[in-house]
């Protein structure tokens, strides 16, 4: 990753209720001290599995760092299983190569999160899981609302109601080998791929994430925390705004068995989001909050003004991003949807929205239009962004 030089401030825009602070160095440490920091990673009780793909047997029990699993096959397996105080932990300088990690339906406690983390030594580098769009790191997306809701997602790490978990000092791709557009080399030009990149132009490319949180049950998904993660090259559609499409997406569902909306609201709470790098990946770099409920929360649009009941009922709450680095996301870097009076704060955008050009994006009629922003919010509750810089779009 390039050193940044000749660091630029924007003015973040102000939508109604935004309060808005700017700092030129405060903010740009972000890229730096999401490199080489690892966070430690402790259990108050549970079970604690290992993985290493160097050094496991899938026939070993899993459960000390002498007899570690060797895929995370034998996770998957377990996963739904994973309780208060239960770990994950795959050993540095792993490569998993061909897989993903799916959780769903669980839940730690405030005590005893789960935890998904790294054992071993840091300096062999983070354990990295590359899913490369296999067939079974894709799932069917539907939630039933406005715009495209649709379609076959791939996703390295899916976390589909979930609470009380931490994911933290791990290396996420999505990579397409068919797909070639790295920022470092990338250059504006007026014949599309004339500097070396390749790129899928086709709006039936199919969705990709690094990071997926899904909230689906009719219920509320709390207390999930990203921590120290180097998320790139997710290859996903360069088109779609509104699918779980880009480095890290939350998105709150309708429950696919009929429920009230009275009574049964998918949301999220406490969604924490730090200290992490998100590059070359399409569409969003970082999303959170965008909502099947949107039609409640609009529905009485008038001058913009939100309610504040109706936002802490049907939008998420309590949600932090910070301290992260976002460089050469194909659309906007960070963009918080639906979300009661969210802090973003200590983040640095850099040279995204690439694909936000007449070469590129040849096909936006039905998708919104060709257009894409920063560092911003789409219709939330007072929502404070300080500190963040974003240059080189």
């Amino acid at each position: 990753m390039t050193s940044r030089q000749g660091r630029q401030a924007i003015a973040a825009t102000a939508a109604m209720g935004v309060a808005v602070a700017l700092a030129l160095p405060t903010a740009a440490f972000a890229q730096s001290a999401t490199q080489g920091k690892e966070t430690a990673t402790t259990t108050s009780s549970g079970t604690t599995y290992y993985v290493s793909s160097a050094h496991g047997d899938d026939a070993n029990a899993g459960t000390s760092e002498n007899a570690p699993w060797k895929s995370l096959t034998k996770v998957n397996d377990i996963a739904s299983d994973l309780g208060p105080g239960d770990s994950v932990l795959l050993e540095y300088g792993s490569e998993f190569n061909d897989q993903y990690l799916h959780i769903k339906d669980t839940a730690g406690n405030a005590d005893a999160p789960i935890t998904i983390s790294a054992y071993g030594d840091a300096d062999e580098g983070k354990p990295v899981i590359a899913s490369n769009g296999v067939k079974g790191s894709q799932w069917e997306q539907d939630y039933r609302a406005n715009h495209k809701n649709k379609g076959t997602v791939s996703t390295t790490l899916l976390l589909k109601d979930v609470s009380y978990i931490t994911v933290s000092n791990l290396e996420i791709t999505n990579d397409d080998a068919d797909v070639y557009d790295p920022i470092d080399t990338w250059k504006w030009t007026d014949t599309p791929d004339s500097d070396g990149t390749k790129l899928d132009r086709s709006a039936s490319r199919m969705d990709r994430t690094g990071v997926a949180g899904i909230a689906e049950n009719g219920a509320t998904m709390s207390n999930v925390t990203l921590d120290n993660l180097y998320i790139h090259d997710v290859d996903g559609n360069i088109y779609n705004k509104h699918m779980a499409n880009g480095g890290i997406y939350f998105m709150a569902h309708y429950p696919m068995e009929n429920t009230s909306a009275e009574t049964d609201v998918s949301r999220f709470d406490h969604v924490t989001i730090r200290n992490s790098t998100v590059k070359d990946v399409d569409r969003w770099g970082i999303a959170v909050g965008y909502t099947a409920y949107l039609n409640y929360i609009d529905a009485n649009y008038g001058d913009g003004s939100i309610d504040d009941a109706l936002i802490a009922k049907y939008g998420s709450t309590n949600v932090r991003i910070e301290n992260n680095y976002v460089k050469g996301a194909g659309g906007d870097a960070i963009t918080l949807m639906y979300c009661d009076r969210p802090v973003i704060e200590h983040n640095v955008g850099d040279s995204v929205s690439k694909h936000i050009n007449t070469q590129d994006y040849t096909q936006p009629g039905s998708y919104g239009g060709r257009v894409a922003a920063g560092i911003w919010p789409w219709r939330c509750k007072d929502p404070v962004f300080q500190y963040n810089e974003m240059y080189n779009n």
